[in-house]
């Protein structure tokens, strides 16, 4: 896949400090890997949310740009990552 030249891309891209990576059990209780673009309005009651609740539903401070059920990323977000917003994992 070729590196998208879109505005977003780049302007996410730009904003890898606000990107969180988050390992955490889903509702079924599988292991699963997010990547998470949060708000920076957001931020602090994210952090302070993922210390304090057992479960957050993570789409309501920002945006989940990846994931996948697993111990570590797969090789196919990783690469999605890179290509897509320039970000390594």
């Amino acid at each position: 896949m070729a590196r998208s030249n879109s505005f977003t891309d780049r302007l996410i891209g730009s904003r890898r400090n606000q990107i969180h990576r988050i390992k955490a059990k889903d509702i079924t209780g599988r292991t699963a890997y997010y990547f998470v673009l949060v708000d920076t309005v957001r931020e602090a009651a994210f952090i302070a949310d993922l210390k304090a609740k057992e479960s957050i539903d993570l789409s309501s401070y920002g945006q989940v740009l990846a994931s996948n059920y697993g111990e570590e990323p797969s090789e196919a977000v990783r690469q999605m990552l890179k290509e897509r917003y320039d970000i390594d994992v």
